[in-house]
């Protein structure tokens, strides 16, 4: 019985490419919408430097107009529309796997050969992951520096049984969407965890909606898409999980690729094993996920890039853009 080579499974430019094309197709975050490839923002990742900034003119308010008349000394004085910049980060990050010959040998199969097809999950996870540490660091800076108003919750840590109102339900939802107002029409995504998911089911509220592919269905909640992911936020009190949930509209989070010199590469290790040898692969990636309308400000690093806790840090987040003018949400409840 023959054993696949490396060789026979990665080659750089059909493996760059298949990791790109797969990363979009598992990305539930671009197939759903929420995010989408900016190419304001992808002109300026290939300035060079970790950070840079973009810049975004404001939706116009919404002001009583001029009203006109025949008087030649009555001027109109034009409004001006606004920009406010943003700040965004870099995130070179890149990943290492390896396999020793002797394993291969003996088991006559190639263990690279199942690393391979298997990065790109890995990498698009990362990135989802991103995104929801990301949001959570923006629901702090909002609850420290913006009293909350993207905020509902009815969760608490009480040391009692959990009742009804304090779940999430089509009340809760309504009432998330209401922090945007009038504006609440944008929102078409929610996203929980998939505990909620469960919840929701029982409640007998999800319908399910053809997707234009066979046999597949798509959740949705009160019109919303819904997205379910174990990732999503769940914080441990001394009673009581806290669960938040993201309300999100379509094109919220704009994403850009860095550039890569050398997006994958292949070596051989003779040495390792005391001389069997191993065979190592690496994917490397820059990603900007940068959320509409804040400024990462960089502020609270443990390196070179942000990991998942700076993203997550209060002080790393800055509100650029009016509330109405934001299509996110948050929703926190027990269950």
């Amino acid at each position: 019985m023959g054993i696949a080579t490396l060789s026979s499974v990665y080659v750089a430019e059909v493996f760059d490419g298949d990791m790109q094309n797969a990363q979009l197709e598992l990305n539930k975050l671009i197939t759903s919408g929420v995010a989408y490839n900016n190419p304001l923002l992808q002109n300026l990742m290939v300035s060079g430097g970790l950070v840079g900034e973009i810049t975004n003119f404001e939706p116009l308010a919404a002001t009583e107009p001029n009203y006109s008349n025949d008087d030649p000394t009555i001027i109109s004085v034009p409004k001006k529309i606004n920009s406010r910049t943003q700040a965004f980060r870099h995130a070179p990050r890149n990943w290492n796997y390896g396999a020793a010959q002797l394993a291969r040998d003996l088991g006559l199969q190639d263990p690279m050969a199942a690393i391979v097809p298997r990065l790109a999950q890995v990498v698009t996870t990362d990135i989802e992951k991103r995104v929801i540490h990301s949001l959570q660091g923006i629901l702090l800076d909002n609850i420290a520096n913006d009293s909350s108003d993207m905020l509902y919750k009815i969760g608490n840590d009480a040391n009692s049984p959990i009742l009804a109102a304090e779940k999430i339900s089509g009340t809760a939802v309504i009432w998330a969407k209401q922090t945007m107002g009038d504006q609440q029409g944008g929102l078409a995504i929610l996203a929980v965890h998939s505990n909620l998911y469960a919840e929701l089911q029982t409640q007998q509220l999800i319908d399910f909606i053809p997707s234009g592919v066979a046999d597949i269905q798509i959740p949705t909640f009160m019109d919303l898409t819904l997205l379910y992911d174990d990732s999503m936020p769940v914080a441990m009190g001394s009673y009581r999980p806290l669960y938040t949930s993201f309300l999100l509209g379509m094109n919220t989070i704009s994403i850009a690729q860095g550039i890569v010199n050398k997006p994958s590469e292949m070596i051989s290790v003779p040495g390792s094993g005391n001389g069997a040898g191993e065979e190592q692969i690496w994917t490397r990636h820059d990603e900007v996920i940068h959320i509409d309308g804040f400024s990462f400000k960089s502020l609270v690093l443990q390196g070179l890039c942000a990991d998942y806790n700076d993203l997550g840090e209060v002080t790393n987040w800055d509100r650029k853009w009016d509330r109405k003018h934001i299509n996110i949400a948050f929703l926190q409840t027990n269950g």
